[in-house]
């Protein structure tokens, strides 16, 4: 094991008379293709409730949340990559997915550093490679809750 690292992953869920979905970023990494919740890393000194309001005014700007709890958290192995990861349930209120801008990540983007984010259908989560398996079971168990 290479290191550990941790990090705040927002489980944002969107109701509407079509059912539950899942925002969910769009990932291709070094050739790999994945989905993964949106997530921001703990610097130093920061308790994961300060990571989450620093990470969403920096990176999911434009979009209306409100916040219903803290969910688990869990430990993954990724990649030789340690990570404790603290899962927040938001519900969706507003956002124009189409109009996305990142900075962040926008420069960081190229054919092979990929990033989108996508909202997902309940029924379309299992269908999807979702990482780490164990959020991808937490996302589906609570759509299904």
């Amino acid at each position: 094991m290479s290191k550990t690292r941790e990090s705040v992953r927002w489980l944002i869920v969107k109701k509407d008379e079509g059912g539950k979905s899942v925002i969910l970023i769009h990932r291709i990494k070094n050739w790999k293709e994945y989905r993964v919740l949106p997530w921001g890393w703990i610097e130093e000194g920061e308790k994961p409730e300060d990571t989450l309001y620093r990470e969403i005014s920096e990176e999911l700007w434009n979009i209306e949340i409100k916040w219903r709890g803290f969910i688990s958290k869990i430990k993954v192995n990724i990649w030789d990559v340690l990570n404790y990861e603290h899962i927040y349930l938001w519900e969706y209120i507003q956002w124009d997915i189409n109009s996305w801008s990142w900075v962040e990540y926008t420069k960081r983007s190229n054919s092979n550093n990929y990033y989108n984010p996508e909202l997902i259908k309940r029924d379309d989560v299992k269908n999807k490679d979702i990482l780490p398996e164990e959020t991808k079971k937490l996302i589906i168990d609570t759509l299904n809750s």
